[in-house]
């Protein structure tokens, strides 16, 4: 039954990383192994968890010993911590995590993974919560710049006063659209946004063509001694609007 188990993890393994030869299955057998001498997981379990990565996503053969024993770990911290947190829901959870926040090897995804586990200590809700709101949120926060650290401070706000809980993630995705000027917050913003656009482009490409027309055509010869030059009407308007001593005559 283990062996048949173990077996069934490694070959759902092979077949997300498109590395199904027998040194490879070798290599995440040796994997799940070491993994479960480290964690309070029996190898079965760890091999579980390793097919839930994989499936999940994190099939990048070269990364996926680096990202798999980090995972693996925060989720056996989760596991015996007082929400006792499902390991293989909990690596599956952390890979979707690692999506949002564009993070899969190294130090940027040990930090990710540290804050998700540390959320589960300062506040009620489970890590599924996080995901849920964050999916609505995270997108949008890295867009407009917002720093990761900041991202989780306002999710463990939200966690303490149950905005995970709601719909406290699209309230806060319509916000930072807000203050980042999106024209896709409101469908009469929108219009409006898109008529001053529109003016704004008119006005400005007028004035250059303006400009340029006059640039391009030469002045007329002086008919007789003493008499101005006659001007074409964009001239005429164009050097009223112009001139620093108001219209001219």
């Amino acid at each position: 039954m283990g062996a048949a188990q173990l077996e069934r993890a490694l070959t759902s393994v092979g077949i997300a990383t498109n590395s199904n030869s027998q040194a490879a299955r070798q290599r995440y057998a040796a994997l799940a192994f070491r993994t479960s001498g480290i964690t309070a997981q029996d190898v079965n379990t760890i091999a579980g968890e390793m097919a839930m990565a994989a499936t999940s996503g994190l099939n990048d053969p070269a990364k996926l010993n680096d990202a798999f024993t980090r995972i693996a770990k925060a989720a056996d911290v989760l596991w015996m911590s007082p929400k006792h947190i499902n390991p293989i829901q909990s690596v599956q959870q952390m890979s979707t995590l690692a999506h949002l926040f564009g993070v899969y090897s190294g130090a940027p995804l040990q930090h990710m993974i540290d804050r998700s586990a540390q959320m589960m200590f300062v506040q009620p809700e489970a890590l599924s919560k996080l995901v849920t709101q964050g999916t609505a949120f995270i997108g949008s926060a890295h867009a407009a710049g917002v720093s990761e650290e900041d991202i989780f401070k306002q999710a463990m706000t939200m966690g303490q006063t149950g905005f995970l809980s709601g719909r406290g993630g699209s309230g806060i995705a319509r916000v930072i659209e807000y203050l980042s000027g999106a024209a896709t917050m409101t469908g009469h913003l929108s219009k409006l946004q898109h008529k001053i656009n529109v003016r704004s482009r008119a006005a400005h490409f007028s004035r250059w063509d303006t400009a340029f027309a006059i640039s391009r055509r030469s002045r007329k010869p002086v008919a007789a001694e003493g008499r101005r030059p006659s001007r074409s009407h964009p001239q005429e308007l164009y050097l009223r609007s112009t001139s620093a001593l108001g219209p001219t005559v």
